[in-house]
């Protein structure tokens, strides 16, 4: 299994979120003569229709450069960096028993199926009665 530390992934997400911000409201593309750009985009769901689509100008990573300037800083004046990682969630619970685990899983599932034989038995039963009921007009219980 791969896994990755809490301090990489928290940064991954602060990074989409800075990228995000930044990109979430870019304008419309233009083209060369004033007018705003689309697109026509053919999705499956639509089955030989279209939608038009505008098309947004190119993303910008203005955020980047405060990015090194910020780590030029750090590098110059170092300060501690309080890095406070949570417990794994794993932690904050107790491990069951294997047998008794085992146990209770074999015992719910044989439950299950006898209780499905019943109910499909009892299901296929009333379907009889009623295709017989359909064929003379009446139900009969028997």
């Amino acid at each position: 299994m791969l896994a990755f530390s809490y301090i990489g992934m928290r940064n991954r997400l602060h990074l989409a979120a800075l990228h995000f911000n930044e990109n979430a409201n870019r304008p419309q593309a233009m083209t060369n003569s004033g007018t705003s750009r689309y697109q026509i985009s053919f999705p499956k769901y639509k089955k030989g229709g279209y939608i038009v689509k505008e098309v947004k100008e190119d993303c910008t990573y203005k955020y980047v450069e405060e990015l090194i300037a910020a780590l030029e800083e750090m590098v110059k004046e170092p300060e501690p960096v309080d890095r406070e990682i949570p417990p794994p969630l794993c932690s904050q619970f107790q491990r069951p028993d294997k047998l008794n685990a085992v146990q209770a899983h074999k015992s719910r599932f044989a439950r299950k199926v006898q209780e499905t034989c019943v109910v499909t038995i009892l299901v296929r039963k009333f379907q009889r009665i009623e295709y017989a009921a359909s064929k003379a007009n009446q139900i009969s219980w028997i």
